[in-house]
């Protein structure tokens, strides 16, 4: 299925994407797993990047894989 091959095969940022039902909707399509904390320095704040996934309503776990956990899987660190 498509849906299986993006969940499997695709990563994506929080890069511009500051907004709570974002996030949500992000998390429900491919899984907290494929997000990766980014952002648009020097285009965007990385203070409100943070904020906004730290105040979102989105459990704590998922916000570590979101911040950090996610990268080092991926990068091997």
């Amino acid at each position: 299925m498509p849906s299986e091959y993006f969940r499997e095969n695709v990563w994506i940022t929080t890069s511009g994407k500051f907004f709570p039902e974002t996030l949500q909707c992000a998390i429900r399509a491919i899984g907290a797993d494929r997000i990766l904390f980014a952002t648009d320095y020097p285009f965007a704040d990385t203070r409100e990047a943070v904020e906004q996934i730290e105040n979102s309503p989105v459990g704590e776990e998922d916000k570590e894989r979101i911040f950090h956990l996610n990268a080092e899987r991926l990068l091997g660190l």
